[in-house]
C-alpha cells in the first residue's frame, strides 16, 4: 500500500459548537492521509493512474468553506 501525506491544507470555515464560531469565518488546517495502491502508475508511468493530490487539496478546502448549517 502506497501513501500520499498532504500536509497544511488551508481554508475558512464557520465551524464549531458555539454560536460565534458560526459567525465568522475562522482558518482551519486539515493534514490528510490517503492510502492507496500505485502500482500500476509505477509500471505505466502514466497521470491517469495516480491520484491529482491538487484536486484532493481543493476538495479539502471546499468542504471547509462548507458552513455547519450546510451539513446539518
Amino acid at each position: 500500500m502506497d501513501t500520499i501525506r498532504l500536509t497544511g491544507v488551508q481554508g475558512m470555515g464557520t465551524h464549531g459548537v458555539l454560536d460565534y464560531e458560526h459567525q465568522r469565518a475562522q482558518p482551519f488546517i486539515v493534514d490528510a492521509v490517503l492510502h492507496l495502491d500505485l502500482s500500476r502508475a509505477g509500471s505505466s508511468d502514466d497521470l491517469h493512474d495516480t491520484v491529482d493530490y491538487g484536486r484532493i487539496a481543493k476538495r479539502i478546502v471546499s468542504v471547509i468553506a462548507v458552513s455547519y448549517t450546510h451539513l446539518t
